[in-house]
């Protein structure tokens, strides 16, 4: 396959409860040397991107988390705001809301640049735990044989459709964001990110089991 169109992406947020007492990255990163392999955080599954991006910042930080897998953000969600997990690595899509009606709070989001979604938000950078720069993202492939004529017309409809103003909205009522790339861009960052996530994978001994 090969990349025709980005569609969309989406940051990853690192979020706790309010009753957790934990209010920046630093405060994560101070309790986790307090208790290592103790403080506990949730991704939607075991591999995810999620529990990639918690064992990436983990250790730019210096520190080690008690990954706990779901199937899912929401049963995540639920048992973090419960504070039965201090914190959570999960798209903003499925925290965004509670967010903003005050029942979680939002550490730092895995973007290079803060999120136009949560502009008070800072980066992972920022937070001092390195140049990370990660986003869900959702692309159009087609065939390695499609001929290119073709693809071009995909990418000039794909790109004239994202350019209008409620297209944009819409996708950021879903916690998307639009951003002009090319095929060439997007398919250097999945090889450079196949290389990042096989180097971590090797670095924390990350398995599917």
């Amino acid at each position: 396959f090969t990349p025709v169109a980005v569609l969309s992406y989406q940051p990853i947020v690192v979020v706790t409860a309010p009753s957790s007492g934990l209010k920046s990255m630093q405060d994560l990163q101070a309790r986790a040397r307090s208790k290592p392999d103790q403080v506990p955080y949730a991704s939607s599954g075991q591999g995810s991107i999620q529990h990639l991006v918690g064992e990436l910042f983990a250790q730019n930080l210096g520190i080690n988390l008690l990954h706990i897998p779901y199937k899912g953000g929401g049963q995540a969600v639920t048992d973090v705001i419960a504070g039965q997990v201090t914190v959570a690595v999960l798209g903003a899509a499925a925290v965004l809301p509670h967010i903003k009606s005050g029942k979680l709070v939002a550490l730092a989001v895995s973007t290079r640049q803060r999120s136009p979604m949560l502009p008070d938000t800072p980066t992972l950078a920022e937070s001092g735990a390195g140049d990370i720069d990660v986003s869900q993202w959702s692309a159009l492939f087609a065939t390695e044989d499609t001929p290119a004529a073709v693809q071009a017309q995909l990418r000039r409809s794909v790109e004239e459709s994202l350019a209008e103003p409620a297209v944009k909205q819409q996708l950021l009522n879903l916690s998307m964001e639009t951003v002009a790339t090319t095929p060439q861009a997007f398919q250097q960052r999945m090889l450079q990110d196949r290389e990042r996530w096989a180097r971590l994978v090797k670095d924390r001994k990350i398995s599917l089991d």
